[in-house]
């Protein structure tokens, strides 16, 4: 087990304030979608504590991986994120931008939108981006043999890195997302 960031007093209340921030904009929702799974609500707020700060409309840019998606278009690569040269040869660079783009509160990959019928940008929308948080949770618990009401840890590694097993890009982020689960516990059970 990862071992919680051990923070300072001041860390502490910036945590403990940006805990009870995406409770007060989020908490029922949170609250709401997680009902209808087993992964607790805490973890939900952790998690969007990380990716987002609980601000619904970042976006984040991955220039690599927009460079894989050009690859596949051209015929240097396969495929890539399920997605062959025919999935995107007929798409613009804004198309592939999105695809390569991270979007709302848990900032999901925009490759993963139209599995769900989604468009990426429809990932913005707080309702289905938590909605397809917990299905792409439910993915990787599957696929992995993880346990969505316990294996916090390796599901955190599986959002960041795409691995049970897999290094976080901030060696802080499952640490922390432990500690804010925590803290979020502490204030709303």
């Amino acid at each position: 087990m990862v071992p919680a960031v051990e923070p300072t007093k001041t860390q502490l209340a910036r945590e403990r304030r940006l805990m009870v921030a995406i409770h007060s904009q989020h908490g029922p929702l949170i609250t709401t979608q997680c009902a209808l799974s087993s992964i607790s609500p805490s973890f939900i707020a952790a998690l969007i504590a990380n990716e987002s700060g609980g601000e619904r409309t970042v976006t984040r840019f991955e220039p690599a991986v927009f460079q894989r998606f050009l690859d596949v278009q051209h015929g240097k690569r396969p495929s890539y994120a399920g997605y062959t040269r025919e999935k995107v040869e007929g798409k613009d660079t804004t198309s592939l931008r999105r695809l390569a783009t991270s979007w709302g509160l848990t900032q999901i990959m925009g490759y993963h939108a139209p599995r769900f019928g989604l468009e990426p940008i429809d990932l913005l929308v707080p309702e289905r981006s938590i909605h397809t948080t917990l299905r792409l949770l439910a993915e990787f618990a599957g696929s992995n043999g993880l346990d969505l009401s316990a294996d916090y840890e390796e599901l955190l590694r599986c959002w960041n890195s795409g691995s049970p097993t897999g290094k976080a890009h901030d060696p802080d982020y499952v640490g922390k997302a432990i500690l804010r689960m925590k803290l979020y516990e502490e204030v709303y059970g």
